[in-house]
């Protein structure tokens, strides 16, 4: 289970959402298999190459799966860690680590944008609940907004009106890409992700100096401390099930 969790927490930035302030994570299970990577990795620039994060094992997917069968084990009562179909694509799952309260809270403290994109009414303590219902109605609707997506994944308020203008072709603004990380599997070398090396959860910055990043510089700080001298599995599980 440690390189399950190190690739959740550590490669998928969901130590945020477990440690610090970001309410949810988005994980990405990719299910190609590795000849249709060395042909998309031969297709890259010379640049893009040189540039393209690489992982050594990607395994993710595999250990998913061991997971689901053992989780049950390991109760939580603070979080939740499910899987949804997003699309009919079976080459792509979707998993969402989520902090129940943070979740709660930023939907309460955004409820009125929630409604009036939504629609209709609804509890935040009970449809944070419902993210483990594939057929939600209220999921289902706020995963096609990309405002309120970005309130849940912690990009902060600015940022993420910023991005939902701009993605509606209504605003002019440059962009910085947070410590981009481009290809999330090549085939070569190793990448030295640890608790003592970890990205802050990437996104589209619109403000300079950015509050959010500055934010999550200092809980990426207090995180190592965490996990200094101490087991990183053990302490993960205690905390998740805390």
């Amino acid at each position: 289970m440690t390189k399950f969790f190190q690739d959740l927490m550590l490669e998928e930035e969901a130590i945020f959402t477990l440690w610090g302030s970001k309410p949810m994570t988005l994980i990405i299970l990719d299910h190609h298999d590795e000849t249709e990577y060395l042909v998309w990795y031969e297709k890259f620039s010379e640049e893009e190459k040189q540039n393209c994060r690489i992982i050594e094992t990607y395994d993710l997917p595999e250990n998913w799966e061991k997971w689901s069968k053992i989780s049950h084990k390991f109760p939580m009562k603070n979080y939740l860690l499910v899987k949804r179909k997003l699309s009919d694509d079976d080459s792509i799952s979707y998993v969402y680590f989520v902090d129940i309260g943070q979740t709660t809270s930023m939907m309460q403290k955004h409820y009125s944008t929630f409604k009036q994109i939504l629609g209709f009414d609804f509890d935040p303590i009970e449809v944070v609940y419902d993210i483990q219902n594939n057929n939600s109605r209220f999921w289902t609707s706020v995963e096609q907004s990309s405002l309120l997506m970005g309130f849940l994944f912690g990009y902060g308020e600015l940022n993420a009106t910023a991005f939902h203008l701009k993605s509606r072709e209504k605003l002019e603004n440059s962009i910085e890409f947070l410590e981009p990380r481009p290809s999330r599997k090549s085939l070569v070398g190793k990448v030295g992700i640890s608790t003592e090396n970890f990205p802050i959860p990437a996104f589209m910055s619109f403000d300079e100096p950015d509050a959010v990043i500055e934010q999550y510089q200092k809980e990426r700080e207090a995180i190592r401390a965490k996990y200094a001298g101490k087991d990183f599995l053990n302490l993960t599980l205690e905390r998740l099930m805390h």
